[in-house]
C-alpha cells in the first residue's frame, strides 16, 4: 500500500515476540505471586488448619508468617512452666535424694498366755497411728515357737535350748533378739507407747543409710563415771541379719549351758532360782555387754563407752545410733538445770508381768 511506511518483517517479528512475553509474565505474576504482607490481588490468604496449636495460630493481616515450633522434639512447648524441668542453677540447687534406712516398718510385740489389756491395744493402735506405713505383729507362745523352729532348724543347740526352757521371760527375751536378727524391724514390749515423734525421725537422716542398730541408754545421767551404764531391751530397732544380735544370742547360749552344768539339769530344767538375774542373763545388761563384745569384734577396737556418757544428742557408734537416756527412758535419767533435751520417743509403762518367782504370767 503506497503512503505507508512497512516495517521489516524481522522487526515486526520481534515486537510481537516482546509483547507475548510481557503478557504471559503478568499472568505468572497474578496467579503464583502472594505479597508477604498478607494481601493478595483478589483473595484474602486461607484460614489456618482446624488442627494446629493454639500457640502457632497467628492472626491475618500484615506480619510474620506463622511461629515455627522448636527444633528439639524432646521439648514440649504447651507444657506449663511449673512442669518445666529447669536444669540446676546456684540459685535452685539439685535437691539431694531422701536417705533410705534399712530397718523395716515393722513392728514386733510378744504377747504370754493372758490377753492383753485395753491400754496395751491403745498403745499398739496410737503407735500404728502415728506411724502410717508401719505395720505391727503380735507372737503368742504358740507363734514364737514356731518361728523359731522353722527359722532356726539347722540351729539345733539353739533349738535344744530355746524350745526346752520353760521360764516365760527368758524365752521373750531370746525370741526379739531372734525375730529381729531374721526379720529386721522394731521391738516393742507390751507395756510400751509411743511419742509424738514419728519413727521414721528418731534416727538423724546423716546417719540414716549407715544405721543398722538402734538402742538407747537405760540408765545413764546423772549416774557418774563408775556407774555401770546400761541399754534398755524394750525398745530395739534392727536391719535384719545385725551381727550385734547374733553375739546376744551366742552369748546366751553360752550361759545357758553354764547353767546347766552347775546344776546338773537340761534347758527345761532351768528355773528363776538358779539364774543370778534375768537382766544379766537375758536383759538389759546382757544385751548391752554383747553389743560392745560384737563391735570389738567386728570393728578392731574398744567402745570408750564414757565417751558417750551424758548424753544429749544421738550418737552414731559404727552402724549403730545410741539415744539418750531421756530418748527411751525418761523416768530413769535426771539432767543438770538448764540441760536442753529432746522429747520422748516412747513411754515405759513398767508393767512388770515377769517379775514373780515363774518369770512370767501364770493362768
Amino acid at each position: 500500500m503506497k503512503g505507508l511506511m512497512m516495517l521489516p518483517a524481522p522487526v515486526r517479528s520481534s515486537r510481537a515476540m516482546m509483547l507475548a512475553s510481557f503478557c504471559i509474565a503478568l499472568i505468572l505474576l497474578h496467579t503464583f505471586w502472594r505479597p508477604s504482607w498478607g494481601g493478595s490481588f483478589n483473595n484474602p490468604p486461607p484460614p489456618p488448619p482446624d488442627n494446629l496449636p493454639d500457640h502457632l495460630v497467628t492472626a491475618p493481616g500484615p506480619g510474620p508468617g506463622p511461629i515455627k515450633g522448636p527444633s528439639n522434639p524432646s521439648h514440649n512447648t504447651t507444657h506449663d512452666q511449673d512442669e518445666l524441668i529447669l536444669p540446676p542453677t546456684p540459685e535452685h540447687p539439685p535437691v539431694p535424694p531422701k536417705p533410705v534406712s534399712r530397718i523395716p516398718k515393722k513392728i514386733w510385740y510378744k504377747k504370754g498366755k493372758r490377753e492383753r489389756t485395753l491400754e496395751m491395744l491403745d498403745w499398739e493402735a496410737g503407735c500404728l497411728h502415728r506411724n502410717p506405713g508401719y505395720t505391727s505383729q503380735v507372737m503368742d507362745d504358740e507363734q514364737s515357737d514356731e518361728f523359731v523352729r522353722n527359722t532356726y532348724a539347722d540351729h539345733k543347740e539353739l533349738l535344744d535350748i530355746y524350745l526346752g526352757l520353760t521360764v516365760p521371760i527368758l524365752k521373750a527375751d531370746i525370741f526379739r533378739y531372734l525375730v529381729l536378727y531374721h526379720e529386721g524391724g522394731i521391738w516393742f514390749d507390751l507395756d510400751v507407747s509411743c511419742g509424738t515423734v514419728p519413727i521414721d525421725d528418731w534416727v538423724p537422716k546423716e546417719y540414716k543409710e549407715n544405721t543398722g542398730l538402734v538402742v538407747g541408754w537405760e540408765f545413764d545421767s546423772p549416774y557418774g563415771a563408775n556407774a555401770m551404764r546400761q541399754i534398755n531391751s524394750w525398745t530395739i530397732l534392727a536391719e535384719p541379719k545385725s551381727p550385734h544380735l547374733w553375739q546376744v544370742v551366742e552369748d546366751i547360749i553360752q550361759r545357758a549351758h553354764e547353767i546347766m552344768e552347775q546344776n546338773n539339769v537340761t534347758a527345761s530344767g532351768i528355773r528363776m532360782d538358779m539364774v543370778d538375774d534375768v537382766v544379766l542373763f537375758t536383759g538389759p545388761i546382757r544385751f548391752t555387754g554383747s553389743l560392745w563384745r560384737s563391735m570389738e569384734h567386728n570393728y578392731n577396737h574398744k567402745v570408750d563407752v564414757l565417751k558417750y556418757a551424758n548424753l544429749t544428742q544421738p550418737a552414731l557408734i559404727e552402724d549403730t545410733v545410741l539415744l539418750p537416756g531421756f530418748s527411751l527412758a525418761a523416768s530413769m535419767n535426771r539432767y543438770p538445770e538448764g540441760t536442753v533435751v529432746g522429747p520422748s520417743l516412747v513411754i515405759h509403762h513398767y508393767a512388770g508381768s515377769w517379775k514373780n518367782a515363774e518369770g512370767g504370767e501364770s493362768v
